[in-house]
């Protein structure tokens, strides 16, 4: 466990509540959080060393999309809401469900799934030259994809693949020296900065972020450290993605707006996804979150 990397995830799941609240300020930076998330996810299963288990990143992911999948979907008939958006098709119940922001879970199942035929079946060392190439091609291609009106969820797809192809970077040269470090990650920020230059700030913004702090995955020891038993909230990030969303309409209720919405949304959500760990099993709980 890294003091830094969990606290990270605590920021980075606060960033995405900040994100999906409404509220302008800071829309871009707060949108970072769900770039580091999966860069964040997508590392770790490059790095990872384990034989895939299938069935436990079904039961990981899946499993919890489906049940907060009901639990959405109930919620938005409670509100005299169809349970799945009108402009959705079949693909679109299946991969966004009945709350969007659950696209994540498929997404990043068929990820790992991915990045582990990837590992197995490129060579080591064209693996970081391939993701390096995809991503590129991704991101300059972006002015176009952006504008093309695709369906749910596949523009929340094209956003996330960048930053999966990121974390395999990443992950494929942590054991190169720093001067090759910057080599790789430098045509990265050049694009960046084309993108920038081309009006294209809402989109590069988030990128730039999460991509500079991810690059503490490179390191090998804390940046810094503290004797707080930090697990004891990052283990709930996870939980607080999959649940903040109803905390929001609460407190959107209650009558909260501006930088409080967010706020205390992620607190409430923090607190709910705590108590069910500490008084449920984890039999039970590790379906649900």
């Amino acid at each position: 466990m890294r003091f830094d990397i969990e606290f990270l995830r605590i920021i980075s799941a606060f960033g995405i509540v900040w994100f999906h609240s409404g509220v302008i300020m800071g829309k871009n930076i707060a949108y970072s959080g769900l770039v580091f998330f999966i860069i964040l996810s997508s590392y770790l299963v490059y790095s990872s060393n384990k034989r895939l288990h299938i069935k436990k990143r079904i039961e990981r992911l899946l499993i919890p999309c489906l049940l907060w999948s009901f639990v959405y979907g109930f919620l938005n008939f409670l509100k005299g809401k169809g349970v799945f958006s009108e402009e959705y098709n079949a693909f679109s119940m299946l991969f966004s469900t009945p709350a969007i922001h659950l696209w994540y879970l498929p997404f990043i199942f068929i990820c790992t799934l991915g990045i582990f035929f990837y590992k197995r079946h490129v060579l080591l060392s064209y693996q970081a030259f391939i993701a390096t190439s995809l991503l590129l091609i991704t991101l300059i291609s972006s002015t176009y994809w952006q504008y093309i009106s695709f369906i749910s969820p596949i523009p929340q797809y094209f956003h996330g693949i960048s930053a999966v192809l990121l974390g395999v970077i990443l992950g494929a040269i942590k054991n190169k020296n720093v001067n090759e470090r910057i080599l790789w990650l430098l045509p990265i920020y050049i694009t960046y900065l084309y993108l920038y230059l081309n009006g294209e700030e809402q989109f590069v913004i988030p990128y730039v972020i999460g991509t500079t702090v991810a690059i503490v995955l490179l390191k090998s020891k804390d940046l810094f450290n503290c004797n707080f038993n930090i697990l004891v909230i990052s283990n709930t990030t996870f939980g607080i993605y999959l649940s903040h969303i109803i905390f929001l309409y609460l407190m959107k209720v209650v009558g909260l707006d501006g930088f409080l919405l967010p706020l205390f949304a992620f607190i409430t959500s923090l607190c709910f996804v705590y108590i069910v760990r500490k008084y449920f099993s984890e039999k039970l709980y590790k379906y649900i979150f």
